[in-house]
Order: C-alpha cells, then sequence, then structure tokens
C-alpha cells in the first residue's frame, strides 16, 4: 500500500489550488496524527519544508503573477491509503521522519523560494 496526501493552497483572495501526492509505503495512524501535531495550528505546513511542491507554482506556470495576496502556507487536507503508483521520488517513511523533524517552519526560506519577496 501507498499513501495519497492530499493539500490546498488558498490565497488571501480565497483562490484555491489543490495538489496532492502519492507517496511508496504506507503512515499508521500515529504518524498521521504526528504530522498533523507538526503542522502550525494543525493544518497549516510550508510544503517545500518537507519535499512536495508549492502550489503557488501552478497558477505561475499557467500565466498568472503571484500578487500580494499570496503567501507561504498551505493546508494539510487528507491522508488516504492506495494501491496507485507513486508519484514522487519520496517514501511516506522519509517523509514522515522530515515532517516531524522540522522544528520551525522556515517562512523567509519559502518567500525566497517561491519569489514573494
Amino acid at each position: 500500500m501507498n499513501t495519497r496526501i492530499a493539500y490546498l493552497y488558498r490565497d488571501g483572495a480565497n483562490n484555491k489550488q489543490g495538489g496532492e501526492v502519492v507517496l511508496a509505503g504506507a503512515l499508521s495512524d500515529e504518524q498521521i496524527a504526528d504530522i498533523r501535531h507538526a503542522c502550525d495550528d494543525g493544518q497549516w505546513f510550508i510544503p517545500g519544508d518537507v519535499g512536495l511542491p508549492e502550489l503557488q507554482a501552478v497558477w505561475v506556470e499557467k500565466g498568472y503573477p503571484l500578487t500580494a495576496d499570496d503567501h507561504v502556507w498551505h493546508e494539510l487536507v487528507d491522508f488516504e491509503a492506495t494501491a496507485d503508483s507513486p508519484t514522487l521520488a519520496m517514501t511516506a517513511a522519509a517523509f514522515y521522519e522530515r515532517f516531524v523533524s522540522v522544528a520551525h517552519w522556515d517562512v523567509a526560506g519559502a518567500i525566497t523560494r517561491i519569489g514573494l519577496g
């Protein structure tokens, strides 16, 4: 079994861009709880800090410029067991380790990485 992770970017004007990845391997309920606990307010995280694509890039690729409504935070939506093939070269176990080892979210680094600054 593999793990599908769904997450969402919502800018300050409430424009939304969803995303998902499939990672090789399964996460336990306890690991999922640990990941949610590591999020800011139980749901907010910065994908680039844990190896996931930042969804603002989807808009930029479509020709929409970043605006003052954009920021770095994404919402962790759901975890689902799946037989689908992995879409990212990272295992669920590695994702878990990266996520729970984040001591604080690197807002300044994400601003630079995304091009908001």
